[in-house]
């Protein structure tokens, strides 16, 4: 009949182990905890990114030359991948309060790395870096890829 549930990984319960279902939860408790220390420090992020990067003005953008903007754009990408790492290694480093409960390891979660939600936090509270992203290949690129700004 194939390989079970827990052979997939589908479950995250090695039944060979005492209290399965302990760790079970104490997993969805870790992995909430690191979502929202994910999730305060890609808004945190955000905010800085938003003071120091100028506001999308289309009559500003307009007079700036083409590689001054990918440049900025650039920076953008650059600093967001910058401030994902130093999240990931903050989260990394600090104690599970719950870690060794019922063999329960905190270093084994995969979700430590938080690309996603890093990911989600940082580009929704981004006020100004789509708009500029899509001014940037709609207007300047001549590529119709999304709607206007």
């Amino acid at each position: 009949m194939g390989k079970s549930m827990t052979q997939h990984g589908l479950f995250l319960i090695d039944s060979k182990r005492p209290h399965p279902y302990k760790r079970l939860g104490l997993r969805f408790l870790d992995i909430s905890i690191m979502g929202i220390l994910y999730l305060l420090g890609g808004v945190l992020f955000s905010t800085f990114m938003n003071r120091i990067f100028p506001e999308f003005d289309k009559e500003v953008y307009d007079r700036q030359p083409l590689y001054i903007i990918i440049l900025e754009l650039m920076s953008h990408a650059a600093l967001i991948m910058c401030a994902a790492f130093i999240l990931r290694q903050m989260v990394s480093v600090l104690t599970f309060p719950f870690d060794g409960w019922w063999g329960y390891k905190h270093s084994r979660v995969a979700e430590i790395r938080g690309g996603v939600i890093v990911s989600f936090a940082v580009l929704v509270m981004l006020l100004n870096f789509d708009q500029k992203l899509i001014y940037t290949i709609n207007d300047r690129l001549n590529i119709n890829l999304r709607n206007k700004y």
